[in-house]
């Protein structure tokens, strides 16, 4: 792939997305990149989660004169988007969850108007029963990748080995990126303890109950 294919880059949420995004305004210039927050899987008001085939009848088929678009959203947006070079990156999902758990209940009500995270702060619910909202527990295989053929990305990168992984990237786009940029790392570490603070029964608890994620994990990551 040469780097003048335009990129499409699917941030799954707490899959250092924040940091990838300044290594793409970085190497590709900030007006050259478009970022799509708009349109969540997660957010039960986004198109997508409203009616999943609306992409069928108004998909995007150009980025122009973008050269990439990065943020969260369901791949099948651009699928349009004509010799795009597509890539994500996915986390282990016990860790995952874990993380995003941490990181919503460290931050007040007002931090976000989502309706799934100020049910979250409303209701006051354990991490098993976090874990069990849809939009959590399958938010890989269903929610941001329901219905897409994986293959057709050219880079699933494994969050596990981010800077190995940072590196592979750059062969496949073209890119020498930096591995020592790392943006909201110390912040999320600030407001929530560490995966290992989680307990051994609830870690099983909660791999029984992501045990589809986990699979979709384990075949794509790294790929």
């Amino acid at each position: 792939m040469e780097i003048s294919s335009p990129i499409v880059s699917v941030h799954t949420p707490k899959v250092a997305g924040t940091s990838f995004q300044r290594q793409l305004i970085i190497a590709l210039g900030e007006s050259n990149v478009l970022l799509d927050y708009q349109d969540d899987p997660v957010d039960v008001r986004s198109h997508y989660s409203i009616d999943p085939n609306c992409y069928s009848r108004s998909g995007v088929n150009s980025i122009a004169p973008y050269r990439a678009v990065h943020g969260h959203f369901h791949p099948s947006k651009y699928d349009g988007v004509a010799g795009a070079v597509r890539i994500t990156f996915l986390r282990h999902p016990v860790d995952n969850l874990i993380s995003i758990y941490m990181f919503w209940t460290g931050h007040d009500r007002s931090a976000w108007d989502s309706p799934v995270f100020q049910y979250v702060k409303d209701t006051g619910l354990t991490i098993e029963q976090f874990a069990m909202l849809p939009k959590l527990r399958f938010l890989y295989s269903e929610v941001y990748f329901g219905g897409v053929d994986m293959h057709r990305f050219d880079f699933v990168g494994d969050y596990e080995r981010y800077d190995c992984e940072l590196a592979r990237l750059g062969a496949v786009v073209g890119i020498q990126f930096n591995e020592d940029i790392r943006l909201n790392v110390t912040k999320d570490v600030a407001r929530s303890a560490p995966a290992s603070s989680v307990g051994k029964d609830t870690r099983l608890s909660l791999q029984r109950i992501l045990e589809q994620d986990i699979r979709f994990y384990e075949r794509y990551a790294g790929k």
